[in-house]
């Protein structure tokens, strides 16, 4: 007999705003501060949530969460986190922006 439960997950994809724009004008050193801030606010926040990081590309993460409301709360906090990030920010060249994608589906899991 199997037993089919039905399970929504969620894949997050992120990538800071204007990077190749700013990897064109900044030095590698300001391009490492930024990548770096970017780490620290993503990776100390995610511990938070229920998650797993499948890779990341530079200025780029893919994220998979078991619970929806988790990858949602979490895009949602960064967010917030970048606003405070960003005000001393005197140039655009300076600020992280991050575009976030939520992606979900349905998984069925079947045990035998």
């Amino acid at each position: 007999m199997e037993d089919k439960k039905t399970k929504l997950w969620v894949i997050m994809f992120s990538d800071l705003k204007d990077f190749t724009l700013k990897t064109s004008l900044l030095t590698q050193k300001q391009i490492n501060e930024i990548l770096d801030s970017q780490d620290k606010l993503m990776l100390l926040n995610l511990k938070k949530y229920n998650w797993t990081l499948i890779k990341t590309i530079w200025d780029s993460y893919m994220i998979f969460f078991v619970n929806p409301l988790d990858a949602l709360n979490f895009a949602v906090e960064i967010q917030r986190l970048l606003i405070e990030y960003n005000k001393d920010k005197k140039l655009n060249l300076q600020k992280i922006e991050i575009r976030i994608s939520l992606n979900y589906w349905d998984l069925n899991q079947k045990e035998t």
